[in-house]
């Protein structure tokens, strides 16, 4: 009974083969991993450094070897914490320009939850400002032009220290690029 079996199976697989069925293709192994870049491959940013409303101003408008983007956000703010990833993808695919980070937490949170969240993010090698303030809201209407009272804010200064570009909302990665783009011109 077992070579009838045999027999029985041999011959479906050449009625099947003769009819257009194919031999199972050797499957090919997959593609070696990609090699993420690291944000470690920039300049070191160094810790996050506090500054008053004199040094904001002055840092916003300085002129710079590099166009800066520069990102307004808070360890309370929801849209601001959903577009960390999208900024260090962005600060990793475009190392010819600065990204920096300027929380706007209240000084009393610096040490305690502002240092967890960029840890967490992964944003420990991007340069980040803090405001040396308890009043937030008072430092940026003194410092920023035209401050919009939310966030997150992104800004796009080129390298005379001139802005190019601000987005009042949650920042959208090609918007960004364009932006840059004509800060480069």
């Amino acid at each position: 009974m077992r070579p009838f079996s045999l027999c029985v199976i041999a011959a479906l697989l050449t009625v099947a083969t003769a009819c257009g069925g194919r031999a199972p293709e050797p499957v090919e192994p997959p593609p070696p991993p990609v090699e993420v870049p690291s944000l470690a491959k920039r300049t070191p940013a160094g810790p996050p450094r506090a500054v008053d409303a004199d040094g904001l101003r002055t840092f916003l408008t300085s002129s710079s070897e590099r166009v800066r983007v520069i990102n307004f956000w808070a360890t309370w703010c929801p849209p601001c914490l959903a577009e960390m990833p999208m900024l260090r993808t962005f600060a990793i695919q475009h190392p010819e320009l600065d990204v920096v980070m300027v929380n706007v937490d209240s000084s009393q949170l610096h040490d305690t939850r502002v240092r967890k969240v960029i840890a967490e993010n992964a944003l420990t090698d991007l340069p980040h400002i803090m405001l040396d303030t308890e009043d937030p809201n008072t430092m940026l209407r003194e410092a920023v032009d035209a401050w919009p009272e939310q966030i997150p804010v992104t800004l796009v200064v080129g390298r005379d220290g001139v802005e190019v570009a601000r987005f009042a909302e949650a920042l959208d990665g090609q918007k960004l690029l364009q932006a840059v783009a004509r800060s480069s011109l």
